[in-house]
């Protein structure tokens, strides 16, 4: 029986490691298509403004904000996928790191996402790209927050806790072995 459980889990973990390694390689090509893509746009965006380059710039600082932060979210994805693909046990200090990163990224993200939906900083409207800001300011001044940013943050920083303790039982397994 215990033969039986002990293939089951090591046929688990070649599927797991089989899976990881080609998100690892997804994410990687994603994080080259959607670098490229963002570059792409804020060329756009910049060619297409009609006044000075210091509006061009503040127009698209939006854009460039939530770009970075989905690059760094995307690294991080790719990190941990490539620590399992490479046969890395989970739950180390750096994979509680990854997940305490994300979740500063995505609340930072939710942060900036309600700054500028209260019309703090116009933005411009491009006809070209499918990217479109308004200033709010003429409307009402009612913040949006992304309660979907918020919770995923509060998640993956709950998830760090766990993988903490995880990693402390590592340790403490490969101490008492």
């Amino acid at each position: 029986m215990l033969i039986k459980e002990l293939s089951e889990v090591e046929a688990s973990l070649i599927k797991m490691k089989k899976v990881s390694r080609v998100l690892s390689h997804v994410l990687k090509v994603a994080i080259l298509l959607f670098s490229i893509l963002f570059l792409f746009s804020i060329f756009v965006i910049v060619a297409n403004e009609q006044v000075d380059p210091i509006r061009a710039v503040i127009s698209t600082t939006p854009l460039i904000l939530y770009a970075l932060a989905t690059i760094i979210l995307l690294v991080i994805m790719h990190g941990v996928f490539e620590d399992i693909a490479k046969d890395r046990t989970p739950f180390t200090n750096t994979q509680v790191r990854r997940f305490k990163w994300a979740a500063i990224i995505l609340i930072l993200g939710a942060v900036v996402e309600m700054v500028f939906s209260i019309g703090v900083l116009p933005v411009a409207q491009t006809e070209n790209v499918i990217v479109n800001y308004y200033d709010s300011s003429a409307g009402s001044n009612t913040p949006s927050i992304n309660l979907a940013s918020v919770l995923g943050a509060a998640l993956l920083y709950v998830l760090s806790f766990v993988f903490r303790y995880g990693a402390l039982l590592q340790e403490f397994t490969d101490d008492t072995l």
